[in-house]
C-alpha cells in the first residue's frame, strides 16, 4: 500500500473550499443586485400618484406695535446744584427707576415711539457742601421719545441703538422744581422668546440740563447725569 500524504491533500481542500466560499459570495452579491435592479424598473414602470399643488400660504401678518417695560437702574452718575452761591457737582447716589414704551416699527428694523420714564432717587451720595446737612432727594420723570434701530444677527436675536430726546420735571422733596432738556442714547441686545415675547438687555448714558427758579426769581442749575443701564421684557402686536 503506498502511504498517502495528509499534508499534501490538505492544501487541494483548503484552495477549493476558500474557492467555493468566493463563489457563494459572488453569487449572492449578483443575486441581491439583480433582486434591486427588477424593483428599480418595476417602480419606475408603475404611475407615481402626484400630490395636488396646494395653494400659496397666506403671508404672516407682521408685527408693527411694540409696548415694554423696564427696570432702568442708574448709576456711576453726577449731581450739579446750586448750594448758597456755589454750583457743585458732586457724585450721585444710586438711582433706581422704570420705564414704560410703546413703538411703532416704521420700516424694517426702525421704530419710532415715546419711552416716558421715572426715577426715584435724584440726589448726591452725600452733602456736597461738607457741612453735614441732610440730603435731598429727587424724583424725575422724563418725557422722551424713543428712535432706535434694530439688527438682526440671527432670527431671535438682535443688536439694537437708540436715541430718547424728551423734557425733564424734577421734584424735591421740598422746593421748587427744575426743569430743562433731557437727552438718553445707548445699544443693546434683544432676544425673542416667542413669537411676540422678548426681552431686552441696553446700557448707554443720560444727560441732563434742567435749570429751577425759585420765588424770588432767581434762575439756577439742578441737574444730573448717568451711566444708563435698561432691563426690559416687551410684546409685540
Amino acid at each position: 500500500m503506498h502511504n498517502v500524504n495528509c499534508g499534501t491533500l490538505s492544501r487541494p481542500l483548503s484552495r477549493f473550499r476558500g474557492r467555493g466560499l468566493i463563489g457563494v459570495l459572488v453569487g449572492l452579491v449578483g443575486l441581491l443586485t439583480s433582486v434591486a435592479l427588477s424593483r428599480t424598473a418595476q417602480a419606475q414602470e408603475m404611475p407615481v400618484a402626484t400630490a395636488p399643488a396646494e395653494s400659496p400660504a397666506a403671508p404672516a401678518a407682521q408685527t408693527r406695535w411694540q409696548l415694554g417695560l423696564a427696570f432702568v437702574p442708574m448709576g456711576l452718575g453726577k449731581f450739579t446744584s446750586s448750594y448758597g452761591t456755589k454750583l457743585i457737582t458732586a457724585d450721585a447716589a444710586f438711582c433706581p427707576g422704570i420705564s414704560l414704551s410703546a413703538s411703532y416699527r416704521v420700516i424694517e428694523g426702525l421704530t419710532v415711539g415715546l419711552a416716558p420714564q421715572l426715577l426715584f432717587k435724584v440726589a448726591p451720595k452725600e452733602d456736597p457742601t461738607e457741612q453735614g446737612m441732610p440730603v435731598t432727594n429727587w424724583r424725575e420723570l422724563d418725557a422722551m421719545v424713543r428712535i432706535a434701530y434694530a439688527y438682526q444677527l440671527v432670527e431671535t436675536i438682535a443688536v439694537y441703538a437708540e436715541v430718547l430726546p424728551g423734557y425733564s420735571f424734577m421734584k424735591p422733596e421740598r422746593g421748587d422744581p427744575s426743569l430743562g432738556f433731557v437727552i438718553a442714547g445707548g445699544a443693546g441686545l434683544m432676544m425673542d422668546m416667542s413669537d411676540r415675547l422678548f426681552v431686552n438687555l441696553a446700557g448707554g448714558y443720560q444727560v441732563g440740563f434742567q435749570s429751577r427758579t425759585d420765588s424770588a426769581g432767581m434762575t439756577t442749575d439742578t441737574r444730573a447725569r448717568y451711566v444708563r443701564t435698561v432691563l426690559g421684557v416687551g410684546y409685540r402686536f
